[in-house]
C-alpha cells in the first residue's frame, strides 16, 4: 500500500508539472504573466541583406510558455538599416509563440531586442554577427538604377548592368524610389520620369527648370530640387507635381528623415530646412562653398558634401573636412562614404575621414553613391564608370556605356 501511494503521488506530480510547463490555466483561474521573451532561431552568423527567420515566445517567471499571451511586441536593433518587422499584437492561436521574417544589412556584431509595449521590462534580445553577405564582389542588390547624360538609365539585377528605354535625351542627374517599381529620375529642361517595375514614363511638371536630386519619404512625399534661372523646388502628393520654392541659389541635393523633416542643399553655401510647412534657411560655418549631396543617419547626424564636407549635429553644421566630392552616402553614422575627384572614395569611421583605395579601370570621377549595406555598395561617375564595394575591396563593374553617369539608387528584394 505505502508503495502504490507513493508511486500514486509521484505520478500526479508528474501530470501537475507537465501542466505547468505550458501555464495553461485552469477554469476560473487567471493566466499567469509574462515575465520575459525568448528571442531565437537567429544564427550566429547572418548574411547581410538575407531574410532570416527568428522565433519570439512569451515566457512566464518559472520559463514557461504563456500559451494564452496577447501582448503586442515591438523590435529594435543596433543594425540602423536593419529591415524589422511592424508592430506584432499576439493572437490566442499563436498559443505564445510567433515566428518573424527580420532582414540586417550592417556587418558587424549587432543586436536586435524585442519588447512588449504594454509592460515594461518584459523584453528579450539575442546576439549575432552580419557578415557583408557578398562573395566575390557580388552584390545583394537586385534592382539598381543608374542615371545620366543623353537619358540613359541602366538597371543593375543582382548579376550584371542593361539599359532601359527612357524615352528622353535629356541628361538625368538623379534617382530615387519608395520601391523597385516606384522610381523616379530627374534631369534637364524639367524632365521628371517615373518607373513602374515595368517601362518609364514622364510626368507633367509646372517648371522647365534642370532637376538635380530626388528624395521621398514616401511614394505620396517627394521632392525635386534644380535650378532655372534660380534655385527650384517641386513636391509632389503621388498625383501632381507643385511647386513649392523658386528663389533661391541652384539646388542640388535633398535629403529627409520624413516628410517634416527635409534638407535640401546648393551653390554658395545654401542649406534649407522643410519642417512639413514651410522651408527655411541654415547657417553653415562654411557659407561661400557649393554644397552637391546631402545624406544623414539621422536628423541629428547629417552629412553635406562639396566642396568641403560639413556635418549637422541637430542645432549646428559645422566642416569636416575640405575635399572636392559630388556624392554620400552611409550604412550609419560610423560608416559613410563620399565620392568624387579623381575617382577618389572617401569613408568615416565615425572619428576621421581617411581616402580608400579603388581600382584599376575606376573612372576619373565619381558622381553618384548608394547601397544596401557596408558590405555592398555603388558609386557611378564619368564614361558610364561603376565601381563596386564588397566591404573589403572596391572592383569595377561593366556598364555597357561611355556616357557619363550621375546617379545611383536601387533596392534588395533577396
Amino acid at each position: 500500500m505505502v508503495t502504490m501511494i507513493r508511486l500514486g503521488s509521484a505520478m500526479s506530480l508528474l501530470a501537475a508539472l507537465a501542466c505547468a510547463s505550458s501555464s495553461e490555466p485552469e477554469s476560473g483561474v487567471a493566466p499567469p504573466a509574462a515575465a520575459l521573451l525568448v528571442v531565437s532561431g537567429l544564427p550566429d552568423s547572418v548574411s547581410a541583406g538575407e531574410p532570416v527567420t527568428s522565433t519570439v515566445v512569451a515566457n512566464d517567471a518559472f520559463g514557461n510558455t504563456v500559451v494564452g499571451y496577447t501582448g503586442t511586441v515591438h523590435f529594435s536593433s543596433t543594425d540602423p538599416a536593419a529591415q524589422l518587422p511592424a508592430d506584432y499584437t499576439f493572437t490566442a492561436a499563436d498559443r505564445g509563440r510567433h515566428n518573424f521574417t527580420v532582414t540586417f544589412q550592417t556587418a558587424g556584431i549587432q543586436t536586435m531586442t524585442v519588447s512588449d509595449v504594454g509592460a515594461s521590462g518584459v523584453m528579450g534580445s539575442e546576439a549575432f554577427t552580419v557578415t557583408s553577405g557578398v562573395v566575390s564582389g557580388k552584390s545583394q542588390a537586385t534592382d539598381v538604377f543608374a542615371v545620366g547624360e543623353n537619358g540613359t538609365i541602366l538597371h543593375f539585377d543582382g548579376t550584371s548592368w542593361s539599359p532601359q528605354t527612357s524615352g528622353t535625351r535629356q541628361t538625368l542627374f538623379g534617382v530615387w524610389g519608395s520601391s523597385p517599381s516606384d522610381v523616379f529620375a530627374v534631369g534637364n529642361r524639367g524632365t521628371i520620369l517615373h518607373y513602374d517595375g515595368t517601362s518609364w514614363s514622364p510626368q507633367a511638371t509646372p517648371d522647365t527648370s534642370a532637376f538635380i536630386g530626388v528624395w521621398g519619404s514616401s511614394e505620396r512625399d517627394v521632392f525635386a530640387v534644380g535650378a532655372g534661372t534660380a534655385g527650384t523646388i517641386l513636391h509632389f502628393d503621388g498625383v501632381t507635381w507643385t511647386r513649392q520654392l523658386g528663389d533661391t541659389p541652384v539646388l542640388v541635393g535633398v535629403w529627409g528623415t520624413s516628410g517634416s523633416n527635409v534638407f535640401a542643399v546648393g551653390y554658395r553655401g545654401t542649406i534649407l530646412h522643410y519642417d512639413g510647412t514651410r522651408w527655411s534657411a541654415q547657417r553653415s560655418s562654411s557659407p561661400t562653398i557649393d554644397l552637391f549631396a546631402i545624406w544623414g543617419n539621422s536628423g541629428t547626424d547629417v552629412f553635406a558634401v562639396g566642396d568641403s564636407i560639413l556635418h549637422y549635429n541637430g542645432t549646428n553644421w559645422s566642416a569636416q573636412q575640405a575635399s572636392a566630392v559630388y556624392g554620400v552616402w552611409g550604412s550609419s553614422g560610423t560608416d559613410v562614404y563620399a565620392v568624387g575627384d579623381y575617382g577618389s572614395i572617401l569613408h568615416y569611421d565615425g572619428t576621421q575621414w581617411t581616402l580608400q583605395p579603388c581600382c584599376s579601370g575606376a573612372p576619373g570621377e565619381l558622381d553618384g553613391i548608394w547601397g544596401i549595406s557596408s558590405g555592398d555598395v555603388f558609386a557611378v561617375g564619368k564614361g558610364g564608370g561603376i565601381v563596386h564595394s564588397d566591404g573589403t575591396h572596391w572592383t569595377t563593374q561593366t556598364s555597357g556605356t561611355t556616357a557619363y553617369l550621375w546617379g545611383v539608387w536601387g533596392s534588395s528584394r533577396r
